[in-house]
């Protein structure tokens, strides 16, 4: 029998109706786990550079490897050569450029920013620039992300509205 949601209309509300006891198990003990990693972990962090930069204890090979699997997902995979199987290369040529990025940023950008930078690159906006260049670029990044979510989530008429804008 399905685990009975509040009804509050809308496809959302709709798929949540339909969950089954189990789901909602797993996905209670998965918050559960969540939050007893996050209590046993706690207790070890000290100091902001030991939770944000572990201390500068992490090699560089382990950061460079972080960094890739954040930028590889399966549209990498599945989407780019499907695209230029279908005979747009535009997009796989990103896809084949990521390796010389990540050579690069591997080898000037990581290691710059690992001994001139403590903890992100606002901070260093701030040393460098002053404080209202790290404000500035703190906020026009946030600006940007949630922007950019927001068009990729349009219509096309809302799309040629927002560009207008």
């Amino acid at each position: 029998m399905p685990f009975a949601w509040p009804k509050a209309g809308g496809l959302w509300d709709k798929r949540l109706a339909e969950m089954h006891w189990q789901n909602v198990l797993v996905v209670a003990v998965y918050m559960m786990a969540l939050v007893a990693i996050g209590l046993r972990t706690a207790r070890r962090q000290t100091t902001t550079a030991r939770y944000f930069v572990a201390e500068r204890s992490i090699p560089g090979w382990a950061a460079g490897m972080s960094l890739l699997a954040t930028i590889i997902t399966s549209v990498t995979f599945i989407a780019y050569p499907g695209a230029a199987y279908a005979g747009d290369w535009n997009l796989l040529v990103p896809g084949i450029m990521f390796v010389a990025v990540v050579a690069v940023i591997g080898r000037v950008i990581i290691p710059f920013f690992r001994h001139a930078v403590s903890m992100s690159v606002y901070e260093y906006f701030g040393m460098r620039f002053g404080k209202l260049v790290r404000m500035y670029a703190s906020f026009a990044f946030a600006i940007g992300h949630f922007s950019k979510d927001e068009y990729q989530s349009c219509t096309g008429e809302q799309k040629a509205i927002y560009l207008w804008i």
